[in-house]
């Protein structure tokens, strides 16, 4: 019986046929036509925590600003290309003088730059978050801008 499950699963997987068609095929050849599939995927809460595990100790190598959670507002731009990882999300941030803050998606790859409007939530456990080195808070939890940090701004 295994031998016929294998034949059939190699008759679909060789030649590219949708799993029906390889079942008509085998019919016809004398292959059983019994399919057992066996998949095995990572729950969603495992694969966003070992992702995030991986991308905040990168992240701790750096001097980038950082952690768990998402910017909410101040859009600036979606989907930087060509960053798939939270320290070069981090680094675009950081390159571009209208960016305060950096939104990193774990699972997806996403990379999305915002300005200094918004606040943060902490919930959101499938996204690291930081914020350039223009954008400080003080001690009474009031935003001021660092103009040391970034003399060229013309928002200052």
């Amino acid at each position: 019986m295994r031998a016929k499950m294998w034949r059939l699963a190699s008759v679909s997987l060789l030649l590219g046929l949708p799993q029906h068609l390889a079942e008509d095929a085998a019919e016809g050849a004398g292959v059983a036509s019994a399919i057992t599939t066996t998949t095995t995927t990572l729950a969603h809460d495992v694969l966003v925590a070992q992702s995030r595990g991986r991308h905040l100790s990168q992240l701790a190598t750096t001097e980038h600003d950082f952690r768990v959670g998402v910017w909410l507002y101040g859009q600036y731009i979606d989907g930087v290309p060509g960053v798939d990882s939270a320290v070069s999300c981090a680094a675009a941030c950081q390159a571009d003088y209208h960016c305060y803050h950096w939104n990193f998606h774990v699972v997806s790859h996403r990379c999305d730059l915002r300005k200094r409007s918004g606040g943060f939530n902490e919930d959101s456990v499938d996204y690291i978050s930081g914020h350039s080195n223009r954008y400080n808070v003080t001690k009474y939890g009031q935003e001021h801008v660092n103009p040391a940090a970034d003399a060229d701004s013309d928002e200052l």
